[in-house]
């Protein structure tokens, strides 16, 4: 009877473990296949609204579909992709959120989108120009923190290549998943255009800024339109925008907010930080 138990109990171990396994080669070959939906955060850490206080959750018909920049309490910079099928009564914003699932935070209605003249449409998302402005119908609470626009010196000190810039958002956590009611957080290297080019085998215009982890940390599906932010002297930039991506790689490209400060400020008002 011993024996038998035994036998039971590592009969049940050996089964476990194959399915541990093929569980995880099924998700690593998911994970390879093409994706080219815009992309959500692949190897982030769980982070707060308090972490990122310029977060900003784009709910369509009530559902989180993109993320947002907070950069004035009445303006959000987001992508086109993620507005320009939208219109001004099914999409609200949310800002203060840690969570999809609850109702924490602010949630506001949209008074005006405003997407690139020159955005040519989700087929053509590489080529740029994939940036859009949400006004709110009324300003975002003063506990939330709007992100600035960088100027020459921010972009020089902490958008370089070899720097850090913090993604965040509410996508899925792998390639084909669904996305996380958590929202999380990736610190992401900025590489040079050139070796984004190479590593995703298609042309980046110099109107994006390209980032990546060497262990695989990303946005992906779900993270479109969200924050892309470093920090400097004590204050929150928006370096840049979630675009676009292949297959939640370790390499995502994000519209550069310096290279579109002109038009923002000509639909905002708002300015890049004077020294």
């Amino acid at each position: 009877m011993k024996t038998k138990t035994l036998w039971s109990y590592a009969s049940q171990f050996f089964y476990l473990l194959i399915l541990f396994l093929a569980k995880h080669v099924y998700a690593d070959k998911a994970f390879n296949q093409p994706d080219h939906s815009p992309p959500m955060i692949v190897g982030g850490s769980p982070t707060s609204a308090a972490a990122q206080p310029y977060q900003a959750m784009l709910l369509m018909n009530g559902r989180q579909g993109c993320g947002g920049t907070l950069i004035d309490p009445y303006w959000v910079l987001t992508a086109a992709h993620c507005i320009d099928q939208a219109n001004i009564y099914n999409l609200t914003v949310r800002v203060g959120a840690t969570r999809v699932s609850d109702n924490a935070g602010q949630t506001i209605p949209v008074s005006q989108l405003i997407v690139h003249p020159y955005w040519m449409g989700l087929q053509n998302i590489r080529s740029g120009w994939d940036i859009g402005l949400i006004r709110l119908a009324y300003p975002a609470d003063a506990r939330y923190t709007p992100a600035k626009l960088p100027n020459t010196e921010v972009m020089n000190n902490t958008a370089s290549v070899g720097q850090y810039g913090t993604v965040s958002g509410w996508g899925a956590t792998h390639a084909g998943g669904r996305g996380s009611d958590q929202l999380l957080a990736a610190q992401l290297s900025i590489i040079s255009n050139l070796s984004c080019q190479q590593q995703l085998n298609f042309p980046v215009p110099n109107s994006a800024i390209c980032a990546g982890y060497p262990f695989g940390a990303s946005a992906c599906n779900g993270d479109s339109g969200g924050p892309f932010v470093t920090s400097y002297g004590g204050e929150f930039y928006s370096i840049g925008i979630v675009s676009w991506g292949e297959q939640c790689s370790s390499t995502s490209v994000f519209t550069k907010t310096y290279s579109y400060n002109s038009w923002i400020t000509q639909n905002t008002g708002i300015k890049p930080v004077e020294w």
